[in-house]
Order: C-alpha cells, then structure tokens, then sequence
C-alpha cells in the first residue's frame, strides 16, 4: 500500500536495509497487516483508491443514525465499491459495519476493521471498548443490572461502544444482532450488549478505545 507517514518510521527498502522517512513522506509498504496497523494507529494514511482496493468483497456500510445525502457522499468518495444502506441494526453483507452517526469515526478505519474480520482472522465481531476505566456495573437501572448480572455473573467488567460494530455474516452474528435487539428492549443498548455477547458467544474481538475517542490512553 501507499501511505502517507504522519510520524517518522523506518522503512525496509528493496535491499532490506532501513531507510529513515519523517511524516509526510509517502512510502510503499508490502505487507498489508503492518500497513492497516499504521492507518489504525493514526501513524499514516492512505488515499480512497488505496482503500477501496483493500476491502474484502461485498463490504458494506449499515448507518443507524442520521444518513444526511452529504455524509453518504463523502464516504463514498472514498470508499467508491463500498455498499451503503440506512436502517435497524442487522448484517445485510458478508462484511458488515453497523454504525450509528452519533459517534464519530474516521472514516479510513472502515477499511481496517473490515479487513480484522476478514480470513485469516477468525474474529466474527470486533468493536471498541467504550473506556478502559468504565465498568458493566456503572450502566442502567437496578432491574436493568440485575438482569444482566444473572446473565453475566460478575458486573466489573468493561462494556463496549455499541456504536461502532464489525461483523462477518454468520448465522452466529445474525442471531447476535437478533438477541441485541430483544435485549435492548429492556433497558440499556450496552448491557444489552453484554448479555447478547454473552448468550451467542461469538469470536469477538475487543478494538482500542482509540478507534472512536483519540483522546483516550491506554491504562
């Protein structure tokens, strides 16, 4: 892949000998999995056709929030084969994202998160945690927490920016999806969450909180 460096890197030239570059150079990186890592690590970029290239056949965009003509537009100019429905939450393509506009996310991780779900990996799911410091136990009403307490057993437990959701088309995810949506009927989207994942018990990968906050550190 082509990208543009936003920090300095060493870079493995034809005859294997590392080579300095700083940010705003342009380099050719070979190995796709080091290349996605930078653009997820907000330690390069890529252009639209570079991305469009990468993402897995029948990729699509499933936006649960506000869909204005002017967003779908500039996505599309930079993911140009990338499909894009608006509605309830579900997996319409082999290669899902669910996304609700109410959160922000750059927009090239797209291309990672869908590719994290992609053979070779085995993740079915991947979706950011919500804050490393936040715990199940903060969330929703008495009720709300019990119920899923007699599900999960143990409420210090992180929960997930649901917001935000990678999913490979299975039967598995189409009756995680399924569950959330009953789940969610009873109180909060994230604990309902929580016990949906816990039920199914997909391959699930938790993502940075960075992929949604750029503020947020680890630890």
């Amino acid at each position: 892949m082509h990208l543009k460096l936003l920090v300095p890197k060493q870079v493995p030239g034809n005859d294997g000998r590392l080579r300095q570059y700083h940010a705003g150079d342009w380099v050719q990186i070979e190995n796709k999995k080091i290349a996605l890592l930078w653009i997820a690590n907000s330690e390069a970029v890529a252009s639209g056709a570079e991305l469009s290239n990468i993402l897995p056949v029948d990729s699509g965009l499933l936006i649960t929030g506000d869909a204005p003509t002017p967003l779908r537009q500039q996505i599309l100019e930079t993911f140009s084969t990338l499909n894009i429905e608006v509605g309830e939450p579900s997996v319409p393509f082999s290669r899902t994202i669910i996304w609700n506009t109410r959160t922000s996310i750059t927009h090239a991780l797209f291309a990672v998160g869908l590719n994290r779900i992609s053979p070779p990996n085995r993740w079915q799911v991947s979706i950011p945690l919500y804050d490393y410091k936040a715990i199940a136990q903060q969330l929703g009403d008495e009720d709300d927490r019990a119920r899923t307490q007699a599900i999960i057993h143990d409420l210090r437990v992180p929960y997930y920016q649901t917001d935000i959701i990678f999913l490979r088309r299975s039967q598995t995810t189409r009756d995680l999806i399924e569950l959330w949506a009953e789940e969610c009927k009873h109180g909060n989207e994230k604990l309902a969450w929580l016990r949906a994942v816990y039920q199914i018990k997909p391959y699930l990968e938790a993502l940075p909180v960075t992929w949604w906050r750029k503020d947020a550190h680890n630890g």
